[in-house]
């Protein structure tokens, strides 16, 4: 349903109800974008269908690009993640009530609801010994946090750390003790999106990296002495490394702009998109450096996109298989309905009361 509502501009206040303008309007059900225009004139013009939710496809791809499915099951997935055993799929799947995370059991092809109040929560990570989740919530009813629960849905969800901000759920350190995600500084103009430190099971999040640029989608090497990141530091999305826990450099691996940085489990070698190409960089690390190879080009096809920045893709165990998301086509709207006068409905409307 369409509405509008009276302004009193004087004011900068709502001035009425709302008011039913049109049923049926096609918009997305999440962002709540919807189309629709209107003229001074009072002309309505609008596309019906109602909310429109995107059907994508779960499936493997070889890193010459050849395809192969994954499941049959059609949902609105996004920001997959391979359990530590590759036998368990984490998945955020959005719909008319928000986004909930979700568990695929990959042998027996079963998928099972893992949150379930219809909040923000999203991009899920497994802890290294597959037991437990970390995600990042934002539900209407409660402060935006990190929260941990059982991978298995055994016990009630805990949460990790309150920022009030938008905490994003990057990966946790191959032992476990420290969970690496990023968050927004509240201070508009400030340092934008951050990286932060959690130590697990508890404590106080630090600081990891805090510039005037944005980084974002921090992920652990298999051996846990590296953090791949994406900045926007040189004026566009390029993927770095820096050690970890620090001090130390920061190496360039992304030479033309790259993001959703994705480690190879070998941990000799980096993954990263740019635009549709999915790129590979090899790696040779001493004590202390990094040297990186010239990136190759591995595949190049419009797989889903995800949050900025964070990879909508995982790779298999062995380095040679990606799980990639794929939007199914859909029907475009083929028509357009147009209401005359939709303005008089507001002005029948009676002022509100001291008006």
């Amino acid at each position: 349903m369409l509405f509008a509502v009276r302004l009193d501009l004087s004011r900068l206040e709502v001035a009425g109800p709302p008011v039913p303008v049109a049923e049926d309007v096609n918009l997305n059900p999440l962002s709540g974008a919807a189309q629709f225009s209107f003229s001074r004139a009072g002309v309505l013009v609008y596309a019906p269908g109602g909310a429109q939710t995107v059907a994508r496809s779960l499936i493997r791809v070889d890193r010459k690009g050849a395809v192969r499915p994954v499941t049959e099951t059609r949902r609105a997935f996004f920001g997959p993640r391979l359990s530590p055993d590759r036998r368990r799929l984490a998945l955020t799947v959005e719909d008319d009530k928000g986004f909930n995370v979700w568990v695929q059991d990959l042998e027996r092809d079963t998928l099972t609801r893992l949150t379930l109040d219809g909040g923000q929560e999203r991009l899920a990570v497994w802890t290294p010994d597959g037991r437990r989740l970390v995600l990042g919530s934002s539900p209407a009813r409660r402060t935006p946090s990190l929260l941990w629960r059982a991978a298995d849905g055994s016990d009630d969800e805990k949460s990790l750390t309150a920022s009030g901000r938008r905490p994003i759920a990057g990966s946790v350190s191959p032992d476990g003790t420290v969970m690496a995600f990023t968050d927004q500084d509240p201070i508009p103009g400030g340092t934008g999106n951050d990286i932060w430190l959690l130590p697990l099971p508890e404590g106080e999040p630090q600081p990891y990296l805090r510039t005037p640029f944005d980084e974002a989608g921090p992920m652990f090497s298999p051996d846990g002495r590296w953090i791949a990141y994406t900045s926007n530091e040189t004026g566009r999305e390029e993927v770095y490394l820096r050690p970890f826990p620090g001090p130390g450099g920061k190496w360039q691996i992304s030479t033309e702009g790259g993001s959703e940085a994705v480690w190879n489990p070998n941990g000799r070698e980096i993954f990263f998109r740019n635009g549709d190409k999915m790129m590979a960089v090899s790696l040779a690390a001493s004590e202390d450096r990094i040297r990186a190879e010239k990136p190759v080009l591995l595949f190049e096809a419009p797989y889903d996109h995800g949050l900025p920045w964070y990879p909508n893709y995982d790779v298999g165990a062995d380095g040679r298989e990606f799980l990639m998301i794929r939007s199914e086509p859909r029907p475009a709207p083929t028509q357009l309905n147009v209401v005359l006068g939709w303005f008089s409905a507001l002005r029948r409307q009676p002022p509100p009361p001291g008006r």
